[in-house]
């Protein structure tokens, strides 16, 4: 193999380890941005359990002070409305966490195959190497 031949293998590695590099970036990229939608969904979510505790509570506080039965309907109605908003907040926090799952095992194979990549690489510098010195 000549000397050419070697620069040329290790010009077209080492452009595919820049790549690699690049997707490696972009996936961990995505990863944090995935967490940190999963972080807002919990936000939220969590949110909606205290406006629910807070209805709950104005609710017990209508009743003990001997709230109209229209005050009561209503409580009832905005502590339905409030159920409903933390099952829907519990369920985006689910498809958020498995979003930032898929983001996660996508980060993973991209550093796989960059490490790959760089071996493929290294053993060709290594190749290029000691084929040199028994040209010495």
């Amino acid at each position: 193999m000549s000397a050419a031949r070697f620069k040329s293998l290790l010009a077209v590695q080492k452009h595919r380890v820049d790549r690699a590099m690049g997707v490696v970036l972009e996936k961990n990229e995505t990863v944090r941005q995935r967490e940190s939608d999963r972080d807002a969904a919990r936000e939220r979510a969590q949110q909606a359990v205290v406006a629910y505790q807070l209805v709950q509570q104005r609710l017990a506080e209508s009743t003990l002070a001997g709230g109209l039965a229209f005050q009561l309907a209503g409580a009832s109605s905005r502590c339905e409305i409030q159920r409903t908003l933390i099952a829907d907040t519990a369920q985006a926090l689910g498809t958020a966490e498995e979003v930032l799952v898929s983001a996660e095992a996508e980060a993973v194979d991209a550093r796989a195959t960059y490490r790959r990549t760089l071996a493929r690489q290294d053993a060709l510098v290594s190749l290029q190497a000691n084929w040199s010195r028994k040209r010495e």
